[in-house]
């Protein structure tokens, strides 16, 4: 769903949600030229925002919601506002009060022309938030599979993660992303990974969420049945717990095959009995 520009208030961009550790303490009202720019952002007023500009408004400030105008644009897909903004000399990455820049809300909302267009523009692809969480994090997040191998293709780091130990790899699983996840393990995703705080890893973050295509794939793949959680928990108690009998059974241990027994060395060929020779 396309948000027409007369929906553009934080909590409809979701972008409040991003704000992991809003700034707080700062009680001085923004002046009107202020909100004047941000209601123009919002309402994708392109002549409001050239008169905010000519005022000299402060390009980078925060709105109410700790978001910067640059971020709600990407976030709302407004190409027009953006191209604006960038034109007016607003810092690409000029982060929200979550630590999120353009580049990470744009991906984040699945909103993957605009993630393109601030890459071309100069973003820092290599900027991450405040819960330590890189843009291959946040396109998970936003669920486009393709520009989420776009960005491994561009070198990001599979295997990095956040403040949690958390990977991409988790979020993929826990989020049921199926493409996502084989995209990951073809670049080498690793499955030993845990989270800090509940010794979880991909298979478990899978197992809860009932995704039986994704538990298939980490299986396939090696991940370990048999490894607990902080709290004592399988992967399959964990689905058993959550309500998903089905996948509950494909993270059932399964028996090791018998040895096959050896062969036993062909027997050699009995040699032919030779002839006695002719009497004399």
């Amino acid at each position: 769903m396309i948000l027409r520009p007369a929906a553009l208030t934080a909590s409809a961009l979701g972008l409040s949600v991003l704000c992991f550790d809003p700034l707080v303490g700062d009680d001085k009202k923004p002046d009107k030229k202020t909100v004047a720019f941000f209601k123009a952002v919002r309402e994708g007023d392109l002549a409001g925002i050239q008169e905010a500009v000519k005022k000299k408004v402060d390009l980078g400030a925060l709105d109410d919601s700790d978001n910067t105008a640059l971020g709600i644009a990407a976030a709302a897909g407004r190409a027009d506002v953006l191209d604006a903004l960038l034109k007016a000399g607003v810092k690409i990455d000029q982060p929200n009060g979550g630590g999120a820049t353009p580049l990470l809300l744009a991906a984040r909302s699945a909103r993957s022309d605009m993630a393109r267009t601030l890459l071309a523009a100069g973003a820092d692809k290599a900027a991450v938030d405040r819960r330590g969480r890189s843009l291959l994090f946040h396109a998970i997040r936003g669920g486009d599979a393709a520009f989420v191998k776009e960005v491994i293709a561009g070198g990001a780091d599979v295997n990095a993660s956040d403040e949690n130990n958390r990977t991409p790899l988790m979020v993929a699983s826990e989020d049921g992303h199926a493409e996502v996840v084989a995209a990951l393990l073809t670049a080498k995703a690793s499955l030993k990974a845990r989270d800090s705080k509940t010794g979880q890893t991909a298979l478990m973050a899978a197992a809860l969420g009932g995704h039986d295509e994704v538990v298939k794939a980490l299986l396939k793949e090696g991940a370990d049945v048999g490894l607990k959680d902080n709290d004592g928990q399988t992967a399959q108690r964990l689905a058993e717990d959550s309500q998903h009998p089905n996948t509950a059974e494909l993270l059932k241990p399964r028996p090791a095959p018998a040895p096959k027994a050896a062969k036993a060395p062909p027997r050699a060929a009995a040699k032919p009995k030779a002839k006695p020779s002719p009497k004399p």
